[in-house]
């Protein structure tokens, strides 16, 4: 999503946006974590934890739209606007607010979670805790889909 912000596009080159509902990614610009989501039928939704200004939504808007105009030809509308969201109250904790914005955004549920330092560690805590399980999945998948090309 960096790439689309900055108007490259890398890496997007095969990606039929079509095929999906959203769209979703984060930006890190000077250190900072944002969130964009764009639902190719028309809009993108632009998250800073800090709080979104008319200029980034309106960076957000331009960004977007040229992509999805790469992507799809000539687009009639585009809107860019953002959500109500819990907001950043220290200097470090804006990648982990994205990454649980993103969570529940893909999952439709509302945007509510404890931001206090507490509130912090306990989602970077499960993030962890998730990541583990879930490699060890992975591991568990290779090694059965190895065993499986071996012994057939």
């Amino acid at each position: 999503m960096t790439a689309i912000w900055d108007g490259t596009s890398r890496g997007m080159r095969k990606l039929d946006v079509m095929e999906w509902d959203v769209l979703i990614g984060a930006v890190c610009k000077d250190g900072h974590w944002t969130l964009v989501a764009m639902y190719p039928k028309g809009r993108a939704v632009f998250i800073d934890p800090f709080g979104a200004t008319a200029a980034k939504i309106q960076k957000c808007k331009d960004s977007t739209r040229a992509f999805m105009r790469k992507k799809m030809g000539n687009l009639s509308r585009w809107l860019c606007a953002t959500i109500p969201h819990p907001r950043q109250h220290d200097l470090t904790s804006c990648g982990v607010i994205v990454c649980k914005i993103a969570e529940l955004l893909l999952r439709g549920d509302q945007m509510e979670f404890d931001v206090t330092e507490e509130g912090i560690n306990s989602i970077r805590t499960q993030m962890g805790s998730k990541l583990v399980e879930d490699s060890g999945r992975l591991r568990f998948n290779q090694l059965y889909m190895d065993l499986t090309k071996t012994f057939p």
